[in-house]
């Protein structure tokens, strides 16, 4: 019965791995689709500094688009000289 349990067990518990990763991407395909709460043109004028605990200065927002979608590029300056580059998705936040 030991040695069975032994052979059985390894088995079971990475199937039971493997399965565990199929269950969130079904859970992610169902979720509602999110629109941006700014566009991609508000950002450059809104002042983030009290959620950052920093200065944070927008430099530049541009909309890409790509075949991938599209998103806003966003480069920013936190203060002291910290360089930012965020690409914002449009569309399909989940």
């Amino acid at each position: 019965m030991t040695r069975l349990l032994k052979t059985i067990l390894p088995i079971i518990l990475c199937a039971l791995f493997g399965l565990s990763f199929a269950s969130p991407t079904q859970a992610v395909a169902s979720l509602p689709i999110v629109l941006p709460a700014l566009t991609c043109d508000a950002l450059s004028t809104t002042d983030f500094s009290a959620a950052v605990g920093a200065k944070v200065t927008i430099n530049h927002t541009e909309m890409q688009t790509s075949a991938q979608g599209s998103w806003c590029k966003v480069s920013a300056t936190i203060a002291p000289e910290i360089g930012v580059q965020i690409a914002l998705p449009t569309q399909r936040w989940s």
